[in-house]
C-alpha cells in the first residue's frame, strides 16, 4: 500500500511505474484539493485497483472511498487506467 501525505491510501499501486504514479499522484492531489475547497471536511481518500486480464487487454477495476464529513463510495472500470480513477473521483464528486 502507497500512503500520500498521511491520508491518502492507494492499494494495488505498487506494480505501476514511476512515470504512470506521477500522474496518479497529480490527478489525485488536484481531486483532493477541489474535494476540501468544496466540502472543508476532507479526512481520508482509499483508491483499491484490481487489474483483470480479458483476452490481449487490462481491465482496471478502481474502488474509492472518501471520508469527509459523511462516507462516499464509488467504483470505476475501464481500460484505461487514468480514466478509471477520473470516473471513480468524479462519480464521489458529483455526489458531495
Amino acid at each position: 500500500m502507497i500512503e500520500l501525505g498521511g491520508n491518502i491510501f492507494l492499494d494495488g499501486f505498487n506494480e505501476l511505474n514511476g512515470g504512470e504514479m506521477v500522474i496518479i499522484k497529480k490527478l489525485v492531489g488536484n481531486y483532493v484539493k477541489e474535494v476540501t475547497e468544496k466540502k472543508g471536511d476532507f479526512q481520508k481518500l482509499s483508491l483499491n485497483l484490481n487489474t483483470s486480464n480479458l483476452g490481449e487487454k487490462d481491465v482496471f477495476h478502481l474502488q474509492a472511498e472518501l471520508h469527509a464529513g459523511d462516507k462516499y463510495n464509488s467504483e470505476a472500470r475501464d481500460g484505461n487506467l487514468f480514466f478509471a480513477i477520473d470516473k471513480a473521483l468524479k462519480d464521489i464528486n458529483t455526489n458531495i
